[in-house]
């Protein structure tokens, strides 16, 4: 009897592990969702931007995991405009729309969609952007947050 029973928690158990995921969408790091993501953020990425931190994490609620990833990163120098311009061209070739663009002081803010994903943008610019380049930190960084939609 009780072997039976310890047998049956096993298998129940193995169960569980395979269909659980399923049903809630929390799949393992290293599907196709998190190589999605990986790739989206990549493709907004400035070139010859230093990288500060690369994240896969859950920023959806009710979504599965991961749902976001994060690139925290320091842009080579030039004019935030130039930088922006930069990053919408290259979001236009990989099928990203434009649906917001606000310019401050501090920097450049852009939200993108497409089909399944959106994107927030934040590049620093001036003097935040200067202390980033001399001592990278996430606080001062620009940032890259692609989310599923």
């Amino acid at each position: 009897m009780t072997r039976r029973l310890v047998g049956l928690h096993r298998t129940a158990a193995a169960l569980a592990a395979a269909v659980v995921p399923a049903l809630t969408g929390c799949f393992p790091l290293g599907t196709s969702h998190a190589t999605e993501l990986r790739k989206a953020a990549a493709s907004l990425l400035p070139p010859g931007s230093r990288v500060i931190e690369r994240s896969l994490t859950d920023c959806v609620e009710f979504e599965g995991s991961p749902s976001c990833r994060l690139i925290y990163f320091v842009a080579p120098r030039q004019p935030t405009n130039a930088l922006a311009r930069e990053v919408q061209a290259a979001a236009k070739r990989d099928g990203w729309s434009l649906s917001r663009k606000d310019v401050y002081a501090a920097g450049t803010e852009l939200r993108l969609k497409r089909r399944g994903q959106r994107a927030y943008i934040s590049l620093a610019a001036g003097t935040r952007a200067e202390a980033c380049r001399r001592k990278p930190r996430k606080d001062c960084a620009s940032l890259i947050d692609v989310s599923v939609d």
